[in-house]
């Protein structure tokens, strides 16, 4: 998520890796406008967990920034380090390598007040989605990967390392695409016998899934909401094949992706006391996350200060818990140990509720104060966090994710029955020209033509 700082020489290593901060200059016009600031975020951090968010920043104008954020990714890559992916307005993909061990960062990192990017991409087409992913190799090492997905539905994998960009062309291969569609989500997930797949989700309703890496086996979409995918998440567990996904049309679906089914499905409703008028008030869904056993989920709303738990119980999806933040939140993750991070507006920044356990082997999450010494730092050097993380037209405050609808002014061609006459008119006479042009033919081979033809 997109944010600035209020001081310009401000920058420090634990606040550019604090969920949610983004570096970035307002001098736009100054002599060093053009440097690639460090930035990273992420949700939350653990080993082998894996998180990413999108941003909605403008400058006081309106207009987008060139290094507005518009995804992040944070995962551990082997055991010695922790990569951050970040994509920006201006097309750019930056990759920053952090050295750690067992996800602990080393002494000497302490004392960085920078981070230079390890690898810098070039994409074709704004990235609003990121996942990293290993792309195992018969007879050289796996290769190390970001999936980037963009605003026209592709899907493309870069290395994480490069020898050389001087061309400044683009090192990434195109994995698949989705038609005249704009990515919301992106996952690449291992099971428990290796099979590797692929899930990315769109505005056009669906998710695709995909092999991985041989992405032209299609293995089957899922199908049921009936606007724009907001937001998708998947369970973490290698014996646990399932994804959970909120959308526009109102609704939180749980899937196995693996059978290609529904499991359950929730309709956001606000909570009476927050209803303006009689009946139910329906929210829109901004962000998911489902616990690593897939036994969880947990959904955000935009223009809704409550963070809901829902459990799966036969067809639907019953609400569990309702967390009531004083803030806006703004992303949701577990962690894998099934605490649950929140995301949100300032001062609270990122609040950590941990799991309990009860009597029936179920979780309640409370919150603690395990976050407090990243929320000083971000009082500290006064970051400013956005209103919410969809993005919208400046002039018309329309979701950029809405599709537009075709208009044809009430015309039907396909209804019209005067058309359908005339054309078979036209396919009448253009058989009758036929006919004659083989006749002559005929009788040009026969020596001549006779009087009655």
């Amino acid at each position: 998520v997109g944010r600035e700082h209020k001081n310009e020489d401000a920058s420090c290593i634990v606040c550019e890796l604090l969920p949610g901060s983004v570096t970035k200059n307002n001098s736009d016009n100054s002599d060093n406008s053009n440097e690639q600031q460090p930035v990273s975020k992420s949700e939350s951090t653990g080993n082998g967990q894996e998180s990413s968010s999108k941003a909605d920043g403008n400058t006081n104008n309106g207009s987008p920034s060139l290094k507005e954020v518009q995804a992040v990714a944070i995962s551990q890559v082997g055991d010695d380090s922790v990569w951050c992916a970040v994509s920006r307005y201006d097309k750019s993909l930056s990759l920053y390598c952090l050295p750690a061990k067992d996800g602990i960062y080393l002494e000497e990192l302490k004392a960085t007040t920078k981070i230079a990017p390890k690898t810098l991409h070039k994409t074709t087409k704004r990235a609003c989605c990121l996942t990293f992913a290993s792309v195992p190799g018969s007879k050289s090492p796996q290769l190390d990967v970001i999936v980037a997905g963009d605003l026209t539905g592709d899907a493309t994998a870069f290395p994480l390392r490069v020898i050389e960009n001087k061309d400044n062309k683009a090192h990434g291969r195109l994995l698949l695409g989705h038609t005249a569609s704009m990515l919301t989500g992106v996952k690449v997930m291992t099971d428990s016998t290796g099979k590797m797949s692929i899930l990315t989700s769109d505005r056009d309703e669906k998710v695709r899934i995909s092999q991985f890496p041989n992405t032209n086996i299609v293995e089957g979409y899922l199908l049921g909401h009936s606007s724009f995918i907001s937001a998708m998440d998947a369970a973490t567990d290698l014996d646990c094949s399932k994804c959970a996904t909120c959308s526009g049309d109102g609704t939180v679906r749980l899937w196995d992706y693996d059978s290609v089914q529904e499991i359950a499905v929730a309709k956001a409703v606000a909570d009476k006391s927050e209803q303006d008028g009689e009946g139910e008030s329906q929210l829109l869904p901004s962000g998911v996350a489902i616990s690593p056993n897939g036994a969880y989920v947990a959904v955000i709303y935009d223009k809704h200060l409550e963070v809901q738990i829902f459990i799966a119980s036969g067809t639907d999806l019953k609400l569990y818990q309702t967390i009531n933040c004083p803030h806006q939140p703004l992303g949701v993750k577990f962690s894998s140990t099934k605490d649950l991070l929140v995301l949100a507006k300032e001062p609270d920044y990122i609040m950590f509720y941990t799991a309990l356990s009860n009597e029936n082997d179920q979780f309640s999450f409370k919150e603690n104060d395990s976050c407090v010494a990243l929320k000083q730092v971000a009082e500290k050097d006064a970051i400013s966090m956005p209103a919410t993380i969809l993005e919208s037209d400046p002039k018309s405050g329309k979701l950029k994710v809405l599709k537009e609808k075709e208009e044809r002014g009430g015309h039907k061609p396909w209804n019209d029955s005067k058309r359908l006459e005339l054309a078979k008119q036209a396919n009448y006479r253009r058989q009758k020209r036929k006919r004659e042009r083989r006749r002559e033919e005929k009788a040009l081979a026969g020596g001549g033509i006779d009087d009655e033809s």
